[in-house]
């Protein structure tokens, strides 16, 4: 139906009812939409040549990588557009919902790194347990830390994440989502489509990065834990050394070098990717405490800040850790080098200035005085908010 204003009758007013078609139609697209990704998520992959039934053999088979990646990419564009639905009219809160964005655009790029280099991730873990059998070293420690580290991630922050994200606005977006399932289908399919959706944006978000940092600082304590190691028999062997010693030690650490090589170059992207989504989640906490206008602010935010300083500053400790101890390592072979050619030559290839410093894709490089200068500039930047707010 379409109304004419009588004082301008060239003038056209599109009726209510036209609009709420309109907008009835895009959220029933939004709603088959869902619904899709979920069936890929659990299984049933349509179109493909492998379609399978969704048993719960089937979907523990084919929740892989790929499906997930979908379902985020999926979660980010449904969520964004009722996002901005309900906030058109608020430039602050769409320029934050803009910055809330990229840390999701990096925990994609994260899930694609990681399963464009899991060949090589297995391989790691494989040549880390024979260095370990070679050097005698236990496992059990860092096995017991990561599997620690693993269920406090998964079972405090992804629930504690959910709890403190319950804004305004995503209540909001519940609601509506929610009725508009009722009126259409019945309230027990949208409930099916709506939980998973919202739990899987949050686990995502929060939890795989989380269980990434633990992977990544445990499998650098693991080669620290080696270089130490053949810091120390190195240096119990100074005293009595013989030439099939110093081959044998310096064969040992060439493999462990090799290890340290292999490690870089499976984890370097990895941990670009990492790091940055800790930076941003950083420049997000910061972002919303400048335009807050409370003299404190909401805990969910606190709690999105010193997720990303905590996690940034452990991992980066840890990598770090591995270039002092080859340092150190680098050191004990210079000694032992020095003592069986007195007149140099081999010696000047273990310099221990020139140690193997792990990198982020080559960009930046993991050792403490950068993890000072990072936090410091951090620090320095909230404080001239603080003085500004």
């Amino acid at each position: 139906m379409i109304l004419v204003n009588a004082t301008d009758k060239y003038q056209i007013i599109r009726a209510p009812s036209q609009t709420v078609k309109k907008t009835s139609t895009k959220r029933k697209f939004d709603f088959f939409f869902g619904i899709f990704k979920l069936l890929y998520l659990f299984g049933l992959d349509i179109g493909g040549k492998k379609s399978k039934k969704a048993t719960v053999k089937n979907c523990l088979s084919v929740f892989n990588l790929r499906a997930a990646m979908f379902h985020l990419v999926c979660v980010n564009l449904t969520y964004s557009m009722f996002l901005y639905d309900f906030r058109k009219t608020e430039k602050t809160v769409r320029k934050v919902s803009l910055v809330r964005k990229v840390p999701e655009l990096f925990t994609f790029l994260l899930w694609y790194s990681v399963y464009y280099k899991r060949n090589s991730i297995k391989n790691l873990m494989s040549r880390i347990h024979h260095v370990n059998q070679e050097l005698s070293l236990s496992t059990t420690t860092a096995v017991t830390v990561t599997g620690f580290a693993a269920i406090l991630v998964i079972f405090i922050v992804a629930p504690l994440s959910i709890l403190l994200f319950e804004s305004e606005e995503t209540l909001l977006f519940y609601t509506e989502y929610y009725n508009f399932g009722v009126r259409t289908f019945g309230a027990g399919v949208n409930y099916a489509v709506t939980v998973p959706t919202i739990f899987a944006y949050y686990f995502y978000i929060f939890t795989f990065p989380a269980c990434v940092c633990v992977l990544y600082s445990a499998l650098c304590l693991t080669l620290k834990r080696a270089l130490v190691a053949h810091a120390s028999l190195a240096r119990a062997e100074f005293a009595g050394l013989r030439k099939r010693h110093l081959l044998s030690i310096s064969g040992r650490y060439g493999r462990i070098l090799g290890l340290v090589e292999h490690f870089e170059d499976a984890l370097s992207l990895v941990a670009f990717f990492l790091s940055f989504h800790y930076f941003i989640c950083v420049f997000y906490f910061l972002n919303i405490y400048q335009s807050h206008q409370e003299s404190s602010p909401y805990a969910k935010y606190v709690f999105y800040g010193l997720y990303g300083i905590v996690s940034y500053v452990g991992m980066a400790m840890f990598a770090s850790s591995v270039t002092e101890a080859d340092r150190a390592a680098r050191r004990a072979n210079r000694d032992l080098f020095r003592r069986a050619h007195p007149g140099g030559g081999e010696g000047q290839s273990t310099d221990p200035e020139r140690a193997f410093a792990l990198t982020g894709w080559g960009c930046f490089t993991f050792t403490k005085s950068f993890i000072l200068a990072a936090f410091g500039s951090i620090l320095t930047y909230t404080l001239l908010l603080m003085q500004l707010d």
